[in-house]
């Protein structure tokens, strides 16, 4: 058996990484290939190219490793990736390079993805013509899934809360989607209540402009009115009648 052999074959039961959606399960395969052909270094980023005694040797198996990484993807991500393997201006181990790039675009870092995950697996239904097997198996990995990135009942709570809230939260919701880290139920609850009493107070404060506009102008259209009918009798404001605006006792 060749070496290429050797190298290839733990990488042929890497699922493919089609996305967001298994990136979880794909590195963790990933990781187990890379252990068991010793190559695990190549994407560490503490990795420092070799003297100019080995470079060439471990620019082969650089190559290798970074061409079985691009293996383990779908078509579409291979057809976006495949250039580094060939790019003398790729900075070396090109390995490392095409793992975090496939990490970047990828990975799972946030609650964005857990929750969104979370909903999927909540709402996944098999319909009438489906295969009821692949159904279940997808489920399956979806667990599988939820439960490495630790997906407990709490994660769930805060994914119903975030997910019930009414549109005019999406600025909060976006805010939560895109935090580095995952926040407390506490935390949310306090956050939805002052997002919600600043929202009300300002809705209160237009409200009740709009009723001192509205209230300003019929006043001041019932005095228009008011005067328009003593200047067509021919009076004139009065001690009855003073002048609304300034209050002037004019007599007539």
């Amino acid at each position: 058996m060749s070496s290429n052999d050797n190298i290839s074959k733990p990488f042929e039961s890497v699922p493919k990484l089609s996305g967001k959606e298994n990136y979880v399960t794909w590195k963790q395969r990933l990781t187990l290939a890379l252990i068991l052909t010793r190559s695990n270094s190549f994407i560490d980023p503490n990795t420092k190219v070799p003297a100019d005694g080995s470079l060439g040797t471990w620019t082969d198996r650089d190559s290798q490793i970074a061409a079985a990484i691009l293996s383990t993807t779908s078509e579409s991500i291979l057809s976006a990736h495949i250039g580094h393997l060939n790019d003398s201006t790729t900075e070396l181990p090109r390995s490392r390079v095409i793992f975090k790039a496939l990490e970047k675009l990828y990975g799972t870092s946030g609650p964005q993805y857990s929750f969104a995950l979370g909903r999927k697996f909540l709402e996944s239904r098999c319909a009438d013509q489906e295969d009821v097997e692949a159904w279940v198996n997808q489920v399956q990995a979806q667990y599988r899934e939820l439960k490495l990135l630790k997906f407990d009942l709490d994660a769930l709570c805060i994914n119903v809360l975030l997910n019930g809230l009414p549109d005019r939260f999406g600025s909060f919701v976006d805010s939560i989607w895109t935090a580095e880290k995952n926040p407390s139920i506490e935390d949310i609850k306090i956050s939805i209540l002052r997002v919600n009493a600043g929202q009300l107070n300002r809705s209160n404060e237009k409200a009740l402009a709009a009723r001192t506009a509205s209230l300003s102008l019929d006043s001041t259209t019932s005095l228009t009115a008011f005067y328009a009918g003593l200047k067509k009798s021919g009076k004139k404001p009065g001690k009855a009648h003073p002048c609304a605006r300034c209050g002037s006792p004019l007599t007539g």
